[in-house]
């Protein structure tokens, strides 16, 4: 319950944050342009809240129909990491995502030792960037590190779009290893 709290108030500044920018923007340009009277304050707060509680709730209500039904920092936040065994390379791991990947553009950089999956804007997002990394130097059953995370870096809620990122790359990887 407290990371929902959490989450709502995070979105309400910067909701109000952001606008409060315009807010002052129009205020300035009502009265220096056309002397109308200052409206208050309170009808940005209003429209902040009215935002959040659509935003949040909508992000909330998606996450509960892809089947999470505990609201934790884990599954609330937009940045969405899992660790998994595996005894492929990273390479033949890119090779596996190169075939069986419906979308984004992907690139193996063998000097970082890392592969990168550029998902470009959707309804759900302004795109995303997954990242598959090694974790240990073993290079037998090593395991693996696949980080989902907004292009957009003041993204608050995603839809659960990363957290099914990193589930279909998972799967992917682990049903074909």
């Amino acid at each position: 319950m407290k990371n929902v709290i959490l989450l709502y108030l995070k979105t309400f500044v910067i909701f109000i944050g952001f606008l409060g920018f315009f807010y002052l923007l129009i205020e300035f340009v009502n009265s220096g342009v056309f002397g109308l009277q200052q409206s208050s304050f309170e009808r940005l707060v209003r429209w902040a809240l009215g935002l959040t509680l659509l935003f949040v709730t909508s992000h909330l209500l998606v996450l509960k129909f892809m089947g999470i039904s505990i609201f934790s920092g884990v599954h609330l936040g937009v940045f969405q990491k899992v660790r998994l065994k595996t005894s492929k390379s990273l390479k033949q791991i890119s090779e596996i995502l190169l075939t069986h990947l419906d979308s984004g553009y992907l690139s193996f950089n063998e000097e970082k030792s890392e592969i990168a999956i550029l998902y470009e804007k959707s309804w759900k997002s302004w795109g995303e960037k997954v990242i598959i990394k090694k974790c240990g130097q073993n290079k037998v059953d090593s395991e693996i590190e696949i980080l989902s995370q907004p292009s957009f870096k003041l993204t608050v809620v995603d839809y659960g779009k990363n957290y099914q990122n990193v589930k279909q790359i998972s799967h992917t990887i682990s049903s074909l290893s």
